[in-house]
Formats: C-alpha cells, structure tokens, sequence
C-alpha cells in the first residue's frame, strides 16, 4: 500500500511526500454526521481563518488534553 500511495502523490505533482508521525481518530456521534460532512465540505475556506494546528490545539485544550509535538 504504501508504494501505491507514493506513486498517487508522485504523479499528483505532490512533490515531497512523506508518511506522518503519530495520528488521531475521533468518534461521531450518529446525530452529528450531517455537521462533520458540512465542516469536511468547507475544510478549505475554514483554514483561511485558522491552521489545521490550531484547530486541533484549540480541541484538544477543550477536552483537557495537551497537544504533543514530535
């Protein structure tokens, strides 16, 4: 899988393309799908506003977690 993913970002015109440290995963609830394909569909103009690490630190201080960094 991972050199059919790097041949896709190759030929994408991605340039550097490197595998990412570290992950998250969410759960949602049923009743909130709707909200999170809105959010996901206007990914791209929110990040005008705010970078995706923001974003992120600002949830993840929400819920008492501090945000790691590798």
């Amino acid at each position: 899988m991972p050199n059919e993913s790097l041949t896709q970002a190759l030929m994408l015109g991605l340039g550097r393309f490197a595998w990412q440290e570290g992950y998250g995963a969410f759960s949602v609830c049923a009743s909130h799908i709707g909200k999170v394909r809105e959010y996901i569909n206007n990914q791209e103009e929110h990040h005008r506003h705010k970078t995706f690490r923001e974003e992120m630190d600002e949830f993840l201080k929400a819920y008492g977690i501090e945000p790691q960094r590798p």
